[in-house]
């Protein structure tokens, strides 16, 4: 199979420890989208949200954000799941990164591995922000009860460090890979 741990495409994997990772890191994102499926509030948002996925999947690989005065790109997509985090439920916003990393990798590739190994590398990290935040302010799923105050900052911090963090390392992998 191939794949590129730091970019998730492209190279070829003949290491049965890098295969091995790669097939882990795929196993937990379909985990957590099915925890996140089991999770998902009824009314998680409607035509709102279907409009935000809309506008997610149709940015996909098309339109970024420049920060101001920072020679940084993001993608779109990821402010809109940022965004359905905090205006809609987090279940849903881990459902539409995994869909994000899906669609991203149709671009580049049509081999299922690489396509559901890059949905897990994006619905991982986001999971792992939305548990990080419900660890650190004691959210019990739905952010936009809690009102526009300083939390709402430091919650919106702490996704973007965290998902930022961890979507690296998930595609770095660990470090024995590089000599492979």
């Amino acid at each position: 199979s191939e794949i590129n741990l730091r970019t998730g495409m492209n190279l070829a994997v003949r290491s049965t420890t890098a295969k091995a990772y790669a097939l882990g890191v795929t196993a937990a994102g379909f985990g957590v989208c099915v925890f996140s499926i089991l999770e998902l509030s009824r009314g998680y948002g409607g035509p709102s949200f279907l409009l935000l996925a809309l506008f997610t999947t149709a940015s996909i690989n098309r339109a970024a954000v420049q920060f101001p005065r920072i020679a940084s790109w993001a993608p779109a997509s990821r402010t809109f799941i940022f965004l359905s985090i905090l205006l809609f439920d987090p279940a849903a916003a881990i459902l539409l990164a995994f869909v994000d990393g899906l669609c991203s990798a149709l671009h580049v590739t049509r081999k299922p591995f690489i396509v559901l190994f890059q949905g897990a590398a994006k619905a991982l990290p986001m999971f792992l922000a939305v548990s990080a935040i419900r660890f650190a302010m004691g959210a019990q799923g739905d952010f936009s009860s809690q009102g526009y105050g300083y939390r709402y900052f430091i919650v919106l911090a702490l996704i973007c460090a965290v998902e930022q963090v961890a979507h690296s390392k998930i595609l770095i992998g660990p470090p024995a890979f590089t000599s492979d």
